[in-house]
């Protein structure tokens, strides 16, 4: 399967219908299309095939991730971190984010060994979390650590091209296992932020009682405020973390694409 099936005049077209959807500020979260029919807006995905159909004369779905890895030669797995990504960074950052994501895919390449490269990135970022929780149990940070570190080692084989056949033929269990772990690991995240929140709430009680009952009836009002006011800047903190995270798992998408293509340039010149 090779990316926009070698065909840089095709690349050209898409990455110029997608330049005119955001310039025109189509990307919209949340659905494929909209039903106004004035206007098309859409995400990332719904863009990509609104695309593909005006250029090719398709009728595919708005929803159809499988007909945009078809017909752009890309591995179904990087058309659904395309929706995820979109989905998931900031308004404008995720219409940039889609224009630029196919035009870092290079002309005439089998992509999908980037997955294991862009895996290894978000393991390695798991692995530093959970190695720095404070409040987690030892025996289960140890559990979590292993299993990443065990993944994070079969990955290094299968890029390094060690054992190829064997960790290609598992590459898919691999796969699933990986997403296990990271399911593993933000559950170990939550579980150890519900654990900071209930040790400060707790502390926070205690240093109430102390103040003397009276006072505190007097100023319940005032604490409740403090304490909403303390919850919402945990929740803004929080999403703005997540946020920071997407931002650079979508940065490290458009690094190991570019670096897909450069490569494949300097192979072409090589070949000249």
């Amino acid at each position: 399967m090779l990316t926009y099936n070698n065909d840089a005049d095709f690349k050209k077209l898409i990455v110029d219908e997608m330049k005119r959807h955001k310039e025109l500020d189509q990307f919209k979260k949340g659905t494929y299309s909209s039903n106004d029919v004035s206007i098309f807006k859409g995400c990332s995905v719904g863009c990509t095939i609104d695309s593909i159909n005006k250029i090719l004369g398709k009728k595919y779905l708005y929803f159809s991730h499988k007909d945009v890895a078809e017909t752009l030669g890309i591995p179904l797995w990087l058309v659904l971190l395309q929706d995820s990504m979109f989905e998931n960074l900031p308004d404008e950052k995720g219409a940039e984010f889609s224009v630029e994501f196919l035009d870092a895919i290079p002309v005439g390449v089998d992509i999908d060994s980037i997955k294991y490269k862009f895996q290894l990135f978000v393991l390695n970022e798991y692995l530093n979390i959970v190695l720095n929780l404070k409040n987690l149990e030892k025996k289960l940070q140890k559990k979590v650590v292993d299993a990443v570190k065990n993944v994070i080692n079969l990955y290094n084989l299968i890029i390094e091209d060690i054992f190829a056949e064997v960790t290609r033929a598992a590459g898919d269990t691999v796969w699933m296992a990986t997403c296990t772990f990271w399911g593993d690991a933000r559950a170990v995240w939550a579980a150890a932020g519900a654990t900071r929140a209930a040790r400060s709430a707790e502390a926070a009680r205690v240093t109430e009682a102390e103040k003397g009952a009276a006072w505190a009836a007097r100023s319940v009002e005032a604490t409740e405020a403090a304490r909403a006011a303390e919850a919402a800047q945990a929740t803004w903190s929080a999403r703005s973390a997540e946020s920071a995270a997407w931002q650079r798992y979508a940065d490290e998408v458009l690094r190991l694409l570019n670096t897909e293509a450069l490569e494949r340039n300097i192979d072409n010149v090589s070949i000249a």
